[in-house]
């Protein structure tokens, strides 16, 4: 349940996003053409382990991921998405899609991000070759500790008892 304000704020966020121009369209002409939330299955090429993937809008011409974000500037925005593994994300959604097409070429895979607060300004934020490379590594060390705890059938766990204080 949201308030009034909110909901307002939400539509004017989704309209704004959708008139966002990427690849020479407005995004709401891709969202109309594509595939909303399409889970992709396939089996990763070096390990073997079985894998899903459930990308926000699938489209011929490309793969669409959308985020809120309190970040509108592309330098802060990259060290957030980086922070949070966006550059992973992109990477196994494209090697997702290259799988289950057949190609070897991945699609663009593109960020299209909102601000959460007003002025709700948007961008299209395409993964370039380096970013998707160190997802890439990302994905590998991965891919690779989870077939490891798969086999010896070990799970590392940081946990365990602690105080946790705030120094002045």
């Amino acid at each position: 349940v949201i308030d009034e304000p909110t909901h307002t704020l939400a539509k004017l966020a989704v309209e704004r996003v959708k008139n966002q121009q990427v690849m020479g369209r407005r995004f709401g002409d891709f969202v109309a053409e594509g595939e909303p939330e399409a889970s992709i299955y396939y089996v990763d090429p070096t390990v073997g382990v079985q894998c899903r993937t459930r990308v926000d809008l699938l489209h011929p011409e490309g793969i669409f991921d959308l985020k809120t974000t309190a970040y509108a500037h592309s330098a802060a925005w990259v060290r957030h998405a980086l922070s949070l593994n966006y550059d992973m994300q992109a990477y196994m959604y494209s090697l997702a899609e290259c799988l289950y097409a057949g190609r070897s070429t991945p699609l663009p895979f593109v960020f299209m991000t909102v601000e959460n607060a007003m002025p709700l300004s948007t961008a299209a934020r395409r993964a370039g070759m380096t970013f998707l490379e160190e997802g890439a590594k990302k994905y590998q060390h991965a891919i690779g500790s989870y077939k490891a705890c798969l086999d010896t059938d070990t799970w590392p766990c940081a946990g365990g008892e602690e105080v946790i204080e705030i120094t002045p």
